[in-house]
């Protein structure tokens, strides 16, 4: 070990197997070692793409949400993207965080994350400039040019409904500096706290088309998951003694959502506005340290389809978008439907996201990630 030019983390070990890719596309590889593959972590990931395509699939799966049990179900199923921006935290840490090198960093997720990207939104753009389709929350004189048009729907996202994720992403990447040097600072634990608070009042922007007020509602749980990444094994010792408390947090942080706020969707608004508390982030926040309380009491089960959906988490995401437009656009249901039918869709539209993504593997191999991401 005199040869290692750093000094390891006390829970990394030298393996075999890590995951093939991760919420915002990085390898778990430093040069000749690999970090530990955290099984849980790893299932984890595979729960927050379940929740994230169920919540895409609530509108196309018609479910109408009337009972009180619907609009409870609804608050549950919602703002999945919590446990995915933590993960990614979590892992940019758990990867990065001995041997960060910004260059290397930035043109790797350029590579898995932003390439992708770009292709995948191409056609949906070239749709939407051919049939003058014009969506109300986009200002009417970005439609003047192609070019026009192109630039914004790139740069914010709102091509399909999950890819406001990814601009937002980007400024992420380009923070990464800024961000391992804060972790590194003793006063870290308190910025997360201020920032938190600031999210739970400026709430997530207007349609997801702003990725700047995206960037501050979410990177307190970006960085709450560097912070778990750093004392992991003391957290989830605290968490284990609290799960009957996480769970009441999440159960009665969903009943204020829908009684006191009658709002079971993702709380929306101007940053500026001053409105509510956005109690669905508290009520993720709750969740999110329940399910890893969970998944670490249950560390030797195997979850082999949540695995797989893991795995293929990546893909899943740029995949199932297209396929819910292509729904949508041409194939909606036209009847009302419940929550088993917005289930049957998130499920459908799973299955076919990984049989793609392994057909596009199958076919062009490596170079498969700049089409379906990995």
């Amino acid at each position: 070990m005199k040869d290692i030019p750093f000094r390891l983390p006390a829970d990394t070990q030298l393996i075999r197997d890590v995951p093939a890719s991760c919420p915002l596309g990085c390898r778990a590889v430093t040069g000749p070692l690999k970090r530990q593959y955290l099984h849980d972590i790893n299932i984890f990931r595979g729960v927050a793409i379940i929740f994230i395509v169920i919540s895409h699939s609530i509108t196309a799966g018609r479910w109408s949400i009337t009972t009180p049990l619907d609009h409870f179900l609804e608050s549950l199923l919602r703002n999945g993207t919590v446990f995915f921006v933590f993960i990614s935290g979590f892992l940019f840490h758990h990867i990065y965080g001995e041997t960060f090198r910004f260059k290397k960093f930035l043109l790797a997720r350029t590579k898995n994350v932003l390439i992708p990207y770009v292709f995948l939104s191409l056609a949906p753009i070239a749709l939407i400039i051919y049939s003058g389709d014009r969506q109300g929350h986009i200002p009417a004189f970005f439609y003047d040019s192609g070019w026009s048009t192109l630039l914004l729907f790139l740069a914010t996202g709102c091509t399909l409904a999950p890819y406001w994720y990814i601009p937002m992403a980007g400024l992420l990447y380009l923070m990464a500096p800024l961000i391992i040097a804060l972790s590194k600072k003793p006063y870290f634990p308190w910025v997360i706290i201020a920032l938190i608070a600031v999210s739970a009042v400026i709430h997530r922007p207007p349609a997801n088309i702003n990725p700047f007020h995206s960037l501050l509602y979410f990177l307190p749980i970006y960085m709450l998951g560097i912070l778990f990444s750093m004392h992991r094994q003391a957290l989830i010792a605290w968490l284990d003694t609290r799960i009957l408390l996480l769970l009441a947090g999440v159960v009665f942080f969903a009943l204020l959502q829908i009684t006191m706020f009658d709002n079971s969707g993702n709380f929306h608004k101007k940053m500026l506005e001053i409105t509510v508390i956005d109690v669905l982030l508290l009520q993720k926040l709750c969740f999110t340290g329940l399910i890893i309380a969970i998944l670490n009491r249950l560390a030797s089960w195997k979850f082999r389809l949540l695995a797989i959906a893991a795995d293929y988490s990546f893909p899943i995401y740029f995949i199932h978008s297209l396929l819910l437009d292509l729904i949508i656009r041409f194939g909606g249901l036209s009847f009302n439907g419940n929550l088993f039918t917005a289930l049957l869709l998130a499920t459908v539209l799973m299955i076919l996201s990984v049989a793609i993504a392994s057909l596009a593997k199958r076919v062009l191999g490596n170079a498969s990630r700049y089409f379906v991401g990995r």
